[in-house]
């Protein structure tokens, strides 16, 4: 892991190397006024820089900045404008304040040339605020030179010539060669009118530092220069000396910069004709003349060339235009489609959705009707059981009437008590089951009767049968009591039983025979308390009599009911009966729902 950092660290390094001698290599060109080349490499290197790399977009600033440089010495102001404009907001943004500086130099220069001294002047003053925050102090040679040539121009030749000459000091300080024989320039410039001497040694100094750097435009225009001073001062031989060399310098920059090339030739046939030499002079004239042409026709072809590829961009532009506007259309056109078919989505889905909910409604309403047709059905059946269980009560009442009857004549014909008693307690029997039948059929609700009113019924049947001489009474509390056949009909024979004892055997001598009877809840079960004012029981409680069915019936009974029977006397006979209700057998429940699934599934309805 180790050796792979190692060998990432030296591949990145070796890499940023390699940048920075591009670089290099491009600022040499430029100096060498080679722009055209040092533009390809500086494009060639942009082009490989990776701009999600914090490091290389600071590394790009920088070569930014040099292709804004050579465009400007190329004089393609517009373009070299844009860039450094944009520049300078990058590297605001980025914190580069030294590339933001330069940047803003570079933009007073261009402005200068263009005649904008206001904002040329508001540039420098920008670097100047810049240099000063952050102290970056290898740039205050240039500020100098360039605010120096600001008021060469515009302002005050006093303070150009302060600020030259404190630029050439932090420029021979610094090594800055470049600087340094600009501000010699300046200088020069400043001292012409006033000192010509001076003049020409700080021109001669600017030549040399320019030389020495290989800048031969740069020195071509020093010589020059050197070479209108040294005629007007007379200075033949000097000048023609400077004349040669930058005879020789222009024939070097002729394919690069053929702009000075006709003021050579002035210049010479100026020397030729101081020299009395007018024919040498006429053919320096002519050949300044035909550089002149020459310089023209290739600026011509330059901005033929300018102006065919600008034609060709705003044709390309045009053409961009009318894809991207084609494009636009296309995607109107696909943002359409995909907004109908959008739209037809939800339509569709609405449309199941009203669907879904309409076939559930209408399955509702199906199984709904099947409900009701079944509940009708149920209703009818359940009317035609009510009908035909209530014919059937009253017919087993009108049968175990009959039976009573007969036994009724029966007894009629039969002279021992013994039998008639019997048969008297039988038909009693009899008529407790048949009054369970009867009040089913005339007062029951849903298979059970009303105990209560059951019980005054069976009461009044024996105060009817007996008719003791002092009378009976009844005092019955059953308030609310509801049984089926299965619990009435065994309760209805313990009842019988306990009032056939009362007024066979528990009519008071003195007095009206008084019955109360009353049936409260207790816990889980019932109890029917029954109690007489007779004598009571005579053994304390009820018992078995030799050949008695009585208590049979009692015990037996009260086992059917799963209950208990206790008796004892307390001023009569006191029996208390505890009981469970008897429910009737759960018939089968149909499984509704499913049925009608199945009826619905069939197609039935």
């Amino acid at each position: 892991m180790l050796m792979l950092l190692l060998l990432v660290s030296v591949t990145a390094q070796s890499q940023t190397e390699a940048m920075w001698r591009q670089l290099l290599r491009a600022e040499e060109l430029i100096t060498a006024s080679r722009n055209d080349t040092a533009i390809y490499l500086l494009n060639n290197l942009l082009t490989s820089l990776d701009d999600e790399d914090p490091r290389h977009r600071a590394f790009a600033l920088r070569v930014n900045l040099e292709r804004s440089q050579a465009l400007t010495k190329q004089r393609a102001y517009p373009t070299a404008t844009a860039e450094l404009l944009r520049l300078i907001d990058a590297a605001n943004s980025m914190g580069e304040h030294h590339i933001e500086a330069e940047a803003a130099i570079g933009m007073a220069y261009i402005l200068q040339r263009q005649d904008s001294p206001e904002e040329c002047l508001a540039y420098l003053k920008h670097a100047e605020r810049l240099i000063q925050d952050h102290a970056l102090h290898n740039l205050n040679a240039r500020l100098w030179n360039r605010t120096s040539a600001y008021h060469y121009r515009y302002g005050d030749p006093e303070v150009a010539l302060r600020l030259a000459n404190r630029a050439v000091i932090v420029a021979r300080e610094q090594d800055d060669r470049h600087q340094l024989a600009l501000g010699h320039y300046i200088i020069s410039l400043l001292k012409r009118t006033s000192n010509p001497r001076s003049s020409e040694q700080h021109l001669t100094k600017a030549a040399e530092y320019y030389r020495n750097t290989g800048s031969m435009v740069d020195y071509l225009v020093m010589t020059l220069a050197l070479n209108r001073l040294q005629l007007d001062r007379g200075k033949i031989e000097q000048a023609l000396v400077s004349n040669d060399s930058a005879m020789v310098y222009a024939s070097r920059v002729e394919d690069r910069d053929s702009t000075y090339a006709s003021r050579v030739y002035e210049y010479r046939a100026e020397l030729m004709r101081h020299m009395n030499e007018p024919d040498s002079a006429w053919h320096y004239l002519t050949m300044a003349h035909n550089s002149e042409l020459q310089h023209l026709r290739r600026v011509n072809d330059e901005r033929a060339v300018e102006i065919e590829a600008r034609y060709l961009n705003e044709k390309n532009s045009q053409l961009i235009a009318e894809q991207e506007r084609m494009l636009l259309e296309e995607r109107n056109r696909l943002m359409t489609l995909l907004g109908i078919a959008l739209v037809s989505i939800a339509g569709l889905a609405l449309l199941g959705y009203f669907y879904t909910r309409l076939k559930r409604a209408k399955t509702a309403l199906e199984e709904q009707y099947l409900i009701e047709q079944e509940n009708e059905e149920l209703t009818q059946s359940l009317t035609k059981q009510k009908i035909l269980q209530g014919e059937v009560h009253h017919r087993v009442k009108n049968n175990l009437q009959v039976i009573i009857g007969l036994l009724e004549l029966q007894t009629q014909e039969l002279a021992d008590p013994h039998a008639r008693a019997c048969l008297e307690a039988m038909s009693g029997r009899i008529f407790s089951m048949a009054a369970v039948h009867e009040t089913l059929y005339q007062d029951g609700r849903g298979g059970e009767i009303d105990f209560e009113l059951y019980t005054r019924k069976i009461c009044q049947h024996f105060s009817q049968l007996y008719s003791l001489p002092n009378g009976c009474e009844f005092y019955i509390e059953i308030k609310d009591y509801w049984f089926n056949l299965e619990t009435a009909i065994p309760l209805g024979t313990v009842l019988n039983e306990l009032l056939t004892n009362s007024f066979k055997y528990g009519v008071p001598q003195d007095g009206p025979l008084r019955i109360s009877i009353d049936m409260v809840k207790i816990d889980d079960e019932i109890c029917l308390t029954y109690h007489d004012n007779g004598p009571g029981f005579p053994e304390g409680a009820l018992a078995e009599r030799e050949g008695g069915l009585g208590t049979y019936l009692l015990n037996g009974m009260s086992r059917q009911l799963r209950g208990r029977m206790e008796s004892l006397n307390d001023e009569g006979a006191l029996t208390r009966v505890y009981f469970k209700r008897k429910n009737q057998s759960a018939l089968p429940k149909r499984n509704k729902k499913r049925m009608k699934r199945k009826r619905v599934a069939n197609g039935t309805v």
